[in-house]
């Protein structure tokens, strides 16, 4: 549990998710290693099914992730000397990043979840509108921030990818509780806004000039009520069921905030 790991051990947990940033020779893994892959995969991917719903705070989570260099080393894992262990231990902490990203995801607890390789991730997460971030220490805890109210809290990280879920809930609710993020849009204006929506794709996205967190709570809000409106319950005459949707990516550039999304009814 992101303790130091000699790599023969099989199972971690990490936070948040990751696409790698280079290629991987998966072939240079003895058969021992991905056959210890494969068992790792399917875990959490069961892992990741028990996750029940959570409590709706909304807002956003970043997860930072370590870089590839850090992964190979101390405090995640130790004996690492070939290319070969190398590579297994960058995929086996990538699919423990992709399980607890898909399981956070599942508990609806935010408007979207996104893990970011990057090492000025706290301007990132600032800058991209992220109300909270959930850091792995490296020695079986995990961080939770708050940007909004800055507080954090350090949870020792429990058994299994859904008890860490529940662990965050708990703390998130705690955050909430001094400042709800259903506050962060109330006096928010955009500007030069626009969205464009393709109803045979479900896709989309919203732009404006800004960032920050109140730019990304209006965004998240707008695209909620997108979505809610072309929920099937609006064609029988029913009031539409809250708009679900996935964020696919985003960007800020020249001051540009873009999020690209896809609606989920």
């Amino acid at each position: 549990m992101s303790r130091v790991i000699p790599i023969v051990i099989i199972s971690v947990l990490l936070s948040g998710c990751m696409t790698l940033q280079q290629q991987h020779n998966q072939y240079a893994m003895t058969p021992q290693q991905r056959s210890r892959l494969a068992i790792q995969k399917a875990a959490n991917a069961k892992a990741v099914d028990n996750v029940e719903k959570c409590e709706y705070f909304g807002s956003s989570m970043m997860v930072h992730i370590p870089c590839d260099a850090n992964l190979v080393t101390q405090p995640f894992a130790t004996g690492v000397k070939t290319p070969g262990d190398r590579t297994y231990m960058i995929l086996f902490y990538e699919d423990d990043f992709n399980a607890v990203a898909k399981g956070l995801e599942k508990s609806k607890m935010f408007d979207s979840v996104k893990s970011v390789q990057e090492s000025g991730y706290l301007k990132y997460a600032k800058a991209h509108g992220f109300r909270y971030l959930l850091i792995n220490n490296g020695d079986g805890s995990f961080g939770v921030y708050d940007l909004l109210t800055s507080d954090d809290k350090t949870i020792r990280s429990p058994k299994g990818i859904e008890n860490l879920v529940y662990a965050i809930e708990d703390t998130i609710a705690g955050f909430e509780s001094e400042q709800s993020s259903k506050t962060l849009y109330v006096d928010y204006q955009p500007i030069e806004d626009e969205y464009k929506y393709d109803e045979e794709t479900r896709k989309g996205y919203i732009a404006l000039k800004g960032k920050g967190l109140q730019a990304r709570a209006w965004m998240m809000k707008t695209i909620g009520e997108i979505c809610a409106t072309k929920n099937i319950a609006v064609e029988s005459g029913a009031t539409p069921e809250p708009g679900y949707f996935f964020v696919l990516d985003e960007e800020l550039r020249d001051d540009i905030f873009t999020i690209h999304f896809e609606s989920v009814y």
